[in-house]
């Protein structure tokens, strides 16, 4: 849930606030995420209203990268991200990837 401030700053459902031009930010509904907090550690369970499919075995799963020498490209560099997401506050220069893979 966001909270936005004519004051241009927004309060997210943690408590973190997020400073930005009023105006020059939308939601898009695309990457709405869905939590499953019923864990202990919590699980992204949809992605712009796309679920997992444990059927097929196939789960979202966040990879961090960051900032490193290596290209893009280069899949190597992606660190499945095992903590709470909750928790996750990342760097600068960290690039936070949600991927649907088997597990």
């Amino acid at each position: 849930m966001l909270k936005l401030f004519g004051d241009q700053t927004i309060l997210l459902d943690d408590g973190y606030l997020l400073k930005a031009p009023l105006g020059r930010f939308e939601i898009n509904p695309k990457y709405r995420f869905l939590l499953d907090d019923t864990q202990e550690i919590p699980v992204v369970y949809s992605i712009g209203d796309i679920p997992n499919d444990a059927e097929k075995g196939m789960f979202w799963t966040l990879h961090v990268a960051s900032t490193s020498n290596q290209p893009r490209s280069y899949l190597g560099r992606l660190i499945p991200y095992q903590g709470n997401i909750k928790h996750l506050l990342p760097k600068a220069g960290d690039e936070l990837i949600f991927w649907m893979k088997p597990i």
